[in-house]
């Protein structure tokens, strides 16, 4: 059972002897290198065997740590990873058994990569759209405003700390901004724009949440 668990966690797992020679593999590790688990243990393979190239800093040593690392598989095929290991030594301090986990990053970069790009997109639409854009916290207080909202209130930048949302329009507006902003933080959708007049240059503008 602790043998079928092991083999079966989303993770690389082995155990190497004191010169890195696997004693034992995992299907999820031994798939990402290319073998059979018990095609690396007949071969002495070692991890290091698989390096696309050595890690940055220096040669690793047998010493508990984690590297992110290039692996590359028997078809050819590069990945980065994570891999960590741990030693077991005896009572003279010799090494004993070697204990890692690999962990494949392929997914996590892209999903970073997707994220940045999309991070990047909103952000070049924020700066330069048309409209004007003011992000606010629960309180109301301005977070993040773009150059089209200041500059419909007329300021460029805004000097010192942002103020409350509520300082840029009309008390007139206030009741109905406040309450159309707590629908807004409640779910509710498609409610209709409302007229409502800045300070500042004296703009009357229609307010989306």
């Amino acid at each position: 059972q602790l043998a079928e668990f092991v083999d079966n966690l989303p993770l690389g797992i082995y155990t190497a002897d004191a010169e890195g020679r696997f004693t034992l593999v995992n299907r999820v590790l031994a798939e990402s290198l290319g073998a059979a688990p018990d095609e690396l243990v007949a071969a002495g393979a070692r991890l290091e065997d698989f390096l696309a190239a050595m890690p940055a800093a220096t040669a690793m040593t047998m010493v508990e740590n984690v590297r992110e690392v290039r692996l590359k598989n028997r078809r050819g095929e590069v990945f980065p990873a994570a891999w960590s290991r741990s030693v077991a030594r005896d009572q003279s301090g010799r090494v004993g058994t070697i204990s890692g986990i690999v962990r494949d990053l392929t997914g996590e970069l892209e999903l970073e990569e997707t994220l940045r790009k999309a991070e990047e997109g909103f952000r070049r639409f924020f700066d330069y759209a048309p409209v004007g854009i003011v992000m606010v916290d629960g309180e109301g207080m301005v977070v993040e405003t773009n150059a089209a909202f200041r500059g419909m209130i007329g300021m460029a930048d805004f000097e010192e700390a942002l103020p409350s949302f509520f300082d840029l329009i009309d008390e007139a507006n206030h009741d109905a901004v406040a309450d159309q902003m707590a629908a807004a933080q409640q779910g509710e959708q498609d409610t209709p724009p409302l007229e409502v007049r800045l300070t500042g240059e004296q703009r009357i503008v229609q307010f989306y949440t």
